[in-house]
């Protein structure tokens, strides 16, 4: 009688945990938006560009400075980084209700479209945004040229 009640208890456990998932994956199918990124993706990024450079603006807000790290390669842009949890489930009695706030390791790559100068970039982090500037290769920036009478 016992160990029925036991095997139970786990069964119920698990259908439990099963259902937790299942309801967080429809939860991510409805998230995705009109191109085709998870409202789970995180860092969230905007992509900007003045005549001199490409701006990256990378949200990402409970992030230490000294967990980003930030690298390119053939115009790609690699973000990586760390978010800890808000709270330590280790500690005995502690669980989550609901959790929508993404923690972890993270890692976003961004294509940017244009020749780059890879000598000239540079990253600041505040107020959980990190705004990355790559500047464009002198010969992609727009030129004025002057007009010579005959």
């Amino acid at each position: 009688m016992i160990l029925n009640s036991l095997l139970g208890e786990q069964v119920r456990a698990s259908f439990q945990r099963l259902q937790q998932e299942v309801e967080q994956w429809q939860d991510r199918a409805q998230s995705v938006d009109t191109y085709g990124v998870s409202g789970e993706t995180f860092p969230a990024v905007n992509i900007g560009e003045s005549a001199e450079a490409w701006h990256v603006y990378v949200f990402a807000a409970g992030v230490e400075r000294e967990s980003l790290q930030v690298s390119l390669q053939n115009n790609a842009l690699l973000i990586e980084g760390q978010r800890k949890p808000l709270l330590n489930t280790e500690e005995q009695g502690q669980h989550y209700y609901r959790r929508e706030r993404f923690s972890g390791a993270f890692r976003r790559s961004v294509q940017l479209p244009d020749r780059i100068d890879a000598e000239q970039i540079t990253a600041r982090y505040q107020d959980g945004v990190l705004t990355v500037t790559v500047a464009k290769d002198p010969s992609m920036r727009p030129r004025r040229i002057a007009v010579e009478s005959a």
